[in-house]
């Protein structure tokens, strides 16, 4: 089990609402249920639970989680070390 941090999840829920897949409303209800869920439990299964009772596109919201554009943990992390580089002068 890959547990997917909220703020990637928020950021495909917006790249959805932003593409009309969905409405920003529909995106607020998963959320909200994935919110009350504890990290380690916001896996692949929990995110398409709660889509499907916000009535989202169970296809769509994996195309929105897989896009690197949503990945927001991981350009933090390139931000950091491109930081530290330069801070570095490595």
């Amino acid at each position: 089990m890959v547990a997917h941090p909220l703020v990637n999840v928020r950021a495909a829920m917006a790249f959805g609402v932003a593409r009309g897949w969905w409405p920003a409303d529909a995106a607020d209800r998963a959320l909200a249920a994935l919110h009350r869920l504890p990290f380690h439990a916001r896996d692949r299964s929990a995110i398409l639970a709660a889509a499907s009772l916000a009535q989202l596109s169970r296809a769509r919201v994996l195309d929105a989680l897989a896009d690197p554009a949503n990945d927001v943990k991981a350009a933090d992390a390139r931000l950091l070390v491109e930081t530290l580089e330069r801070a570095l002068g490595s």
